[in-house]
């Protein structure tokens, strides 16, 4: 199971889950092109990116988004490559759980 994401982080504002990173077409990248995928990573090195509110993204992430970024596009298309030779693992998760709000 491994890269196939579930671990929990519990943070002051829900729960956090990271999720698969498989080639799997449904649940993990491997619908992703190797140009999305950097595209993905390069957003986050935008200066407005690096001070995003969590909730104004939709979602929730442990991922060092920002700190990734900063790499090549080469780096991060090997990243890709590798990634690719995973066996693809069909496992769902939910990323994020918010706290209820008492």
């Amino acid at each position: 199971m491994e890269f196939t994401g579930g671990m929990e982080f519990s943070m002051p504002f829900g729960f956090v889950r990271s999720v698969t990173i498989t080639p799997d077409e449904e649940t993990g990248i491997g619908s992703w092109a190797k140009e999305d995928l950097i595209a993905h990573f390069k957003y986050f090195a935008a200066s407005q990116s690096q001070t995003m509110n969590p909730d104004s993204m939709n979602y929730n992430t442990m991922m060092p988004w920002t700190s990734f970024a900063g790499m090549t596009e080469e780096d991060l298309g090997v990243i890709n490559v590798h990634l690719r030779t995973l066996s693809p693992v069909k496992h769902k998760v939910e990323r994020f759980t918010p706290l209820k709000k008492k």
